[in-house]
């Protein structure tokens, strides 16, 4: 949020020096009273279109590095010739069909990030079944029943300790089905191939490239719900997938900006309520 405000400040502050510059340039001696008055818009209109055309360019920016929300409200802002300029008007229409994806290195590291947090989740709930019920994050296991608190406090320790251990080989891309496969990364545990360098299409808040999964086993079930013993199938192997990923700090962006939304809308609710209260007064 506190980018958003000043890259926002950055233009706005442009346009009042810019709008104090133009005014004093438009008063003799620097344009003559001998000038044409369609020759004198004509070179103050010149002037505002640079001021237009650097600060699109701000806000195109702006509405790139920053997506979401942001990206969204650039998106409707490049659909209103009746009150933008028209410099805005042909820098926010890019945003509609031409948004420019991120990196592959970015993305790369998005992919991993959440994978790995997957892996690590999964790990931590299969200790949980082995030892008793994990709670969450490094709250600790509820073992067994057992009312004994030192033996609660020793499984504890121990089944949390494995838990970091098998973080850091997830991490590393190591540990088997948990982590990457040996000499990969996380990533080559899901998928047999993941084309980050070719965006197929990207958007306000998510990119989509192509990938093909390796695909799992899963245990097959008889008529009844009944899991048949020694019975399993693979799934989904080699199958070709749209990957949708979504930007970094898309959610918190999304989340500020609504907030500062309604924030705007309730401050322009009040001034409006009391401006109403003012002239029922003056009445």
């Amino acid at each position: 949020m506190l980018e958003f405000w000043r890259r926002s400040l950055d233009i706005y502050g442009h346009y009042k020096v810019s709008q104090l510059s133009i005014t004093l340039r438009s008063l003799p001696p620097f344009l003559p009273p001998s000038l044409e008055p369609a020759a004198r818009e004509a070179l103050i209109l010149g002037w505002w279109d640079g001021v237009h055309e650097r600060n699109s360019e701000k806000m195109l920016e702006l509405c790139l590095e920053m997506r979401g929300f942001y990206l969204k409200a650039g998106q409707f802002l490049g659909t209103r010739p009746d009150f933008m300029p028209l410099p805005f008007i042909e820098k926010l229409s890019s945003l509609h069909d031409r948004v420019p994806p991120l990196s592959e290195k970015r993305i790369r590291k998005v992919v991993e990030e959440e994978l790995t947090d997957y892996f690590v989740r999964k790990n931590k709930e299969k200790e949980g079944k082995k030892g008793g019920i994990y709670v969450g994050g490094n709250s600790g296991i509820l073992g067994g029943g057992s009312n004994e608190e030192e033996k609660y406090i020793n499984k504890s320790e121990k089944l949390l300790l494995k838990n970091e251990e098998e973080e850091d080989k997830v991490r590393r891309g190591e540990g088997g089905r948990e982590g990457g496969r040996e000499g990969g990364s996380v990533i080559d545990e899901v998928f047999l191939s993941l084309d980050l360098k070719k965006c197929v299409g990207s958007a306000s808040i998510c990119q989509v490239h192509e990938g093909r999964l390796r695909g799992f086993e899963e245990e097959e079930e008889e008529e009844g719900g009944k899991t048949r013993k020694g019975g399993r199938k693979r799934r989904y192997e080699n199958e070709r997938v749209a990957c949708k990923i979504q930007y970094p700090n898309a959610e918190r962006v999304m989340r500020s900006g609504r907030e500062g939304g309604r924030e705007g809308g309730r401050e322009g609710g009040r001034e409006g309520g009391r401006e109403k209260g003012e002239e029922e007064e003056v009445e």
